[in-house]
């Protein structure tokens, strides 16, 4: 249910909503992004199942800086234009939603975003944004804005 965001999965991000988590590009930022990501994807599609309702939200993590190889210098320029477009904070890390086909971004972007300094408070923030985007209680602001 969650997705590492790369040049063979970006695509998607045009057609579909997607909570995004941006770590660092060491290993274990990465696995941390997952390991936070996972649960609440989970739960969120078998709440779906569950009600027969269609799964609106998907889930996907990236690193910066992770260098060396091509594909990896290739989604460090993913992340950068994605971070460009959406003008997104240059901090990590960073969750937010982003509904580019309702043209709108969704985080707490005050002071260059929040603080997520462990899992539980990453995790915190990836439910109320996806709870917030699904019941409409989180304001979005435009991508180009």
């Amino acid at each position: 249910p969650v997705n590492k965001l790369c040049s063979a999965t970006a695509g998607d991000l045009n057609d579909n909503p997607h909570l995004v988590c941006f770590t660092g590009g060491k290993t274990e930022n990465m696995d941390q992004a997952r390991t936070v990501l996972e649960p609440i994807a989970k739960k969120y599609i078998e709440e779906c199942k569950t009600k027969g309702t269609e799964q609106v939200v998907y889930f996907c993590y990236a690193g910066m800086g992770s260098g060396g190889k091509d594909d990896e210098d290739d989604d460090d320029d993913l992340v950068a234009s994605l971070r460009g477009f959406a003008k997104l904070p240059d901090k990590v890390p960073l969750v937010f939603l982003i509904d580019i086909p309702g043209q709108q971004v969704f985080l707490d972007d005050k002071d260059g975003g929040p603080n997520l300094p462990d899992d539980a408070s990453m995790a915190a923030e990836c439910k109320r944004l996806l709870e917030g985007y699904l019941d409409k209680s989180v304001k979005g602001r435009a991508i180009r804005a």
